[in-house]
């Protein structure tokens, strides 16, 4: 049914008829994303806090042979702030959990608006760089599937390398679905 859907609205984009995109979406069908923010063990212990504002979540389609349905979807996330010290160990924090249209993804990008932090001395933190940007995360979001992500995120301490101060940076992530681990990076 969903080929014919999608081979029906090819036919008429062709004919020049517009096609609504809720009928593509709705033959794809949606499926639930969660996502998740932990810290790693790294320099977050020089931190009394580590506030990151979280400014939004973008998810890129795979092109391949769905030429209709490319480049990044927008994604609003549920937190808008995070203390990262909260977040160490086990915990992780709740960014993002909602229907997205089923498919398959190829891009992830956790965007930050700002960080600032309090050092366990009591001194707002010296110079703190986002190093976060796009990447490369292959994963599928299936009709009535759970696909949760997992971003590792590490704040390093490069004072000694000036005149850098702390780092923000990807540790690693993982995609689960339904419970199941996916994939891991770095595995282990």
């Amino acid at each position: 049914m969903r080929n014919l859907v999608l081979v029906f609205s090819f036919l008429l984009a062709s004919a020049g008829i517009a096609c609504p995109s809720s009928v593509v979406l709705a033959a794809a069908g949606t499926g639930q994303l969660t996502v998740r923010v932990p810290d790693h063990r790294e320099a977050i212990g020089d931190f009394k806090s580590l506030d990151v504002g979280i400014a939004g979540i973008r998810i890129k389609q795979s092109q391949g042979l769905k030429f209709y349905r490319s480049g990044w979807l927008d994604l609003t996330p549920q937190l808008n702030q995070i203390d990262l010290t909260q977040y160490t160990g086990s915990r992780s924090a709740l960014v993002f959990n909602a229907n997205v249209p089923a498919g398959e993804f190829e891009g992830f990008e956790l965007k930050l608006s700002r960080i600032g932090g309090v050092l366990k001395n009591g001194q707002a933190a010296p110079r703190l760089k986002n190093a976060l940007g796009p990447i490369v995360l292959r994963f599928t979001v299936s009709p009535a599937v759970t696909t949760l992500i997992v971003l590792d995120l590490v704040v390093l301490d490069l004072r000694d390398h000036a005149p850098r101060g702390y780092e923000l940076q990807l540790k690693g992530y993982e995609v689960q679905q339904d419970g199941k681990l996916v994939e891991k990076v770095p595995p282990g």
